[in-house]
């Protein structure tokens, strides 16, 4: 079954179709459904220097990593617990 994951305002921010490490207990996404939704920044909070990622209408979601799969090559690790919404596979993003 396919799904959006939504942050607490509603935002829709990853399809599962993007999902890169479905067993990890992190969820990871390869791409976001817009980079309007979700944008990347450099982050030097962190312990190292890393990229992490923001939703639009909430916070901080997590980092990127040089370890996802094609065509980014880029996985997007998320912290935040979202709500899992079902698609309609006849729906068009």
């Amino acid at each position: 079954m396919a799904f959006i994951t939504v942050c607490k305002r509603e935002q829709q921010l990853f399809d599962s179709n993007t999902r890169s490490r479905p067993r990890q207990w992190l969820p990871s996404f390869w791409q976001p459904l817009s980079t309007v939704a979700v944008a990347e920044h450099h982050d030097t909070a962190a312990w190292h220097d890393t990229h992490g990622t923001v939703c639009s209408r909430c916070a901080h979601l997590g980092h990127v990593f040089p370890d996802g799969p094609a065509p980014t090559g880029c996985t997007v690790s998320t912290r935040r617990l979202y709500s899992y919404t079902p698609v309609d596979s006849t729906i068009k993003k």
